[in-house]
């Protein structure tokens, strides 16, 4: 198993965390625009960061390996997570039982979702300078009859920029991706070609109940699972 880049990290940074040296960007304004074409630029004393993925499983990897009390496994999974005589047992999937102190369970559960949101995006880069570098478009929403539909532009220069197409319904919506961006693309900044540097897609669960129950002892839900 190879850790590489198949993901983006972007959020408001509110207050400091120990990955905040590998940021790729930060930006202390971004624009909304709505469905009619009218934009409002917003102004914040908090930044918007976004953070590849392969710098920061690098920085994971060295600090685990710097670490003695810390051990990496690939390529095995928990078939089994409950509490035995008080402490967490866990069950992987080349049959070894774990009794740690502490577990942080990442796993999905089958909690039915109200709505998905499906996203297909692309690292671009331009045969000229077109992005406004200093001020991207966390939502540039498009006409729909249901659900929401938006483009999220992250501009890393001038010429470099991620670009989404995100909709917001109770199907995934991957099938009309790459035709929507192309369509999105070309009305925005006619005559400039770009070249596909990275893709990154995914369709995300939203809960509006989160799970119930108190968990178990010593287990602490993460992720789309909490």
């Amino acid at each position: 198993m190879a850790f590489t880049r198949d993901r983006t990290w972007s959020y408001w940074r509110y207050r400091p965390h120990p990955f905040q040296h590998l940021e790729r960007r930060r930006w202390d304004r971004w624009r909304v625009s709505d469905w009619g074409g009218q934009s409002r630029v917003i102004e914040s004393a908090v930044s918007y960061c976004t953070l590849d993925a392969d710098a920061f499983y690098a920085e994971a990897q060295r600090r685990i390996q710097a670490a003695p009390h810390v051990a990496l496994h690939l390529g095995v999974g928990a078939t089994r997570v409950e509490v035995d005589r008080g402490r967490p047992l866990v069950q992987l999937t080349d049959g070894r039982l774990l009794r740690p102190r502490l577990v942080f369970d990442s796993r999905p559960r089958p909690t039915p979702a109200s709505y998905l949101q499906s996203f297909l995006g692309f690292e671009l880069r331009a045969d000229r300078a077109c992005f406004t570098a200093d001020c991207p478009d966390l939502m540039d929403f498009q006409p729909r009859a249901r659900g929401a539909h938006f483009f999220y532009v992250l501009p890393y220069s001038a010429d470099t920029a991620l670009v989404e197409a995100t909709w917001i319904d109770h199907q995934p919506q991957h099938g009309e991706g790459e035709a929507a961006l192309r369509g999105y693309l070309a009305q925005r900044w006619p005559g400039v070609r770009f070249r596909a540097r990275y893709r990154e897609s995914g369709c995300l669960p939203l809960v509006t109940t989160p799970p119930g129950g108190a968990g178990l002892p010593g287990v602490i839900d993460i992720g789309t699972r909490a």
